[in-house]
């Protein structure tokens, strides 16, 4: 009767992985809760400025992207 490996038993339980608990203070919390209204302003902004078709095309941007930075891409 072989006896079992002990370096293949202590391998698998290296493998367990807790997950990592984040606190936030009472500031951080208040603090997104303000971020998130603020991202909801802005996205429903950009929306706004779609539908009136105040967008400039992507190849547009990318052109002066390039002049602006000298890209070569």
């Amino acid at each position: 009767m072989s006896k079992p490996k002990k370096h293949s038993i202590i391998k698998k339980t290296n493998l367990v992985q807790e997950q990592p608990i984040e606190y936030k203070s009472k500031s951080e919390i208040i603090r997104e809760d303000v971020m998130s209204e603020l991202l909801e302003k802005l996205i429903k902004k950009g929306i706004e400025q779609c539908d009136r078709g105040e967008t400039t095309p992507h190849t547009q941007v990318m052109a002066e992207m390039k002049i602006k930075h000298n890209l070569k891409f």
